[in-house]
């Protein structure tokens, strides 16, 4: 803001004065020696002062747009209940939030990168400015927030897996939980009746007791499946970190804290390692697929599903969220029904539209072929595509915000079509805040965690490869 005026009353001032040089007798002060006399001092207008404040506020988020979807994805997730939480969209990620030491310590650390960057700028740095200025950005947050970096967990691949034998059906659901949503992911797997590969969180350091007490209980949850179910299941583990800062005694809001929120991405890519079919579900814990989404696929869609093995297509899945009293849909005439009163809707519909709204659910319910739609920032579909060539998840993403959106982000510029799956669908019932939710985003949370996911996201965007353009609309042929 202060750059902005300061040119622009340099460059107005010196055009008066020349014009009044031309135009006098009088001899015009020139102290500097630049034919243009002295600088006119020029008192800011309200409308200077309105563009300073505007621009001030962009460099307080410090990630622009990210800022301000991090805020709304914080009011997003299955219906809110009535549990405190912001209803998304109502707000701003600033760093007049903090305190105004952490804010000075911001400003400070962005001061030392801009200055080194003009340093290594006339100093003729071989790097390019935009290499350079990215760099010391990237050391000025990391000198904020904390070093942002994926970390190391202990791992069991296959804790509990299938028997060895034919693997018939095409497609691995792949999903993550807690010990807490153990009741969702039985309902999930259920209805999917097929491969599933799950990474279960322990909240204990491997080789505790506290961690063989859980997965004991673990155990004994997997006895209650059907039969038809648990033949077919390969769980993974994945367990806190040990050695380091317990999660209470992490000062709110420091990297300590973060390091310890729960690892999402990295239970993400341990699930997807140990799918043993080509083709994965990726799908989150909450949902329960449609009554006969995978024997369709595989039976009366079979050439669908080689186009998903042999080409960079991703398979989406439309998502729908469910009034907690309402009875789960497992028909698209269910479903329809509760959309058409009031009881169900597009999943994040309220809060953050851009995770699926070009899904197109009105477009969906009429449907009864595929059809393409065009990536826009921010989707964040459940899809189901080929291992062979989809990236993993960023595991610096940690607690609740943007994981998935990042990962979506990376399929489109890895240069995936999108083609929407007509009559079938996954659908979630209401339910309270998570403790990931919690812990990042709620109304007790640290706003540095906010900071912190706004700030990576921009990162990785920055260092990512560009979106590829759309297809024009005629030229998307239905599969």
């Amino acid at each position: 803001g202060e750059g902005e005026g300061e040119g622009e009353g340099e460059g107005e001032g010196g055009a008066d004065d020349a014009e009044g040089d031309v135009g006098g007798d009088e001899a015009v002060a020139d102290p500097v020696g630049d034919g243009f006399g002295e600088d006119t001092v020029l008192e800011p207008t309200a409308d200077d002062l309105a563009e300073d404040a505007d621009a001030d506020a962009d460099i307080d988020a410090g990630v622009g747009d990210e800022a301000d979807a991090v805020d709304m994805y914080a009011g997003a997730g299955p219906r809110d209940l009535p549990d405190g939480g912001p209803m998304g969209g109502g707000g701003s990620v600033r760093v007049a939030a903090l305190a105004a030491s952490e804010r000075r310590r911001f400003e400070e650390v962005a001061a030392a990168a801009a200055a080194a960057a003009a340093a290594a700028r006339d100093g003729g740095a071989w790097l390019s400015i935009e290499r350079q200025w990215a760099r010391r950005k990237a050391e000025a947050e990391d000198s904020f927030f904390g070093r942002m970096t994926p970390l190391a967990y202990a791992t069991v691949q296959g804790w509990l897996a299938p028997p060895e034998g034919d693997m018939s059906a095409r497609v691995t659901l792949v999903t993550q939980c807690s010990l807490d949503r153990l009741p969702r992911l039985r309902a999930t797997l259920e209805a999917w009746r097929g491969p599933a590969s799950v990474a279960v969180y322990i909240d204990a350091p491997r080789g505790s007791a506290a961690a063989a007490e859980r997965e004991a209980a673990l155990a004994q949850e997997r006895r209650h499946l059907p039969a038809a179910v648990h033949t077919q299941l390969s769980i993974s583990l994945l367990y806190a970190r040990g050695g380091g800062m317990a999660e209470g005694d992490a000062e709110p809001g420091s990297a300590e804290e973060y390091d310890n929120l729960y690892p999402i991405n990295a239970l993400r890519n341990l699930a997807a390692g140990e799918a043993r079919t080509e083709l994965v579900f990726l799908l989150d814990v909450d949902f329960v697929p449609s009554a006969g989404l995978l024997r369709e696929l595989q039976q009366q869609r079979p050439a669908l599903l080689d186009t998903l093995a042999a080409s960079r297509t991703a398979l989406v899945v439309p998502a729908f969220e469910v009034d907690a009293a309402a009875p789960m849909p497992r028909v698209q005439s269910s479903l329809s029904a509760l959309l058409r009163r009031g009881a169900a809707s597009s999943f994040h519909e309220a809060h953050f539209r851009h995770g699926h709204g070009p899904t197109d659910a009105a477009r969906w319910a009429t449907a009864s072929a595929p059809y393409e739609v065009a990536f826009e920032e921010y989707y964040e579909p459940y899809i189901i595509a080929s291992r062979a060539w989809l990236p993993k998840y960023d595991e610096r993403f940690r607690g609740y915000g943007m994981n998935k959106v990042q990962h979506l982000r990376a399929v489109a510029a890895a240069g995936a079509r999108f083609v929407v799956l007509p009559l079938h669908f996954a659908a979630a019932h209401e339910h309270a805040k998570s403790a990931a939710w919690t812990r990042t985003l709620g109304p007790a949370a640290h706003p540095m965690h906010k900071m912190r996911i706004a700030a990576l996201y921009a990162r990785f965007k920055a260092d990512a490869p560009p979106l590829p353009p759309p297809p024009p609309p005629h030229t998307r042929a239905p599969l």
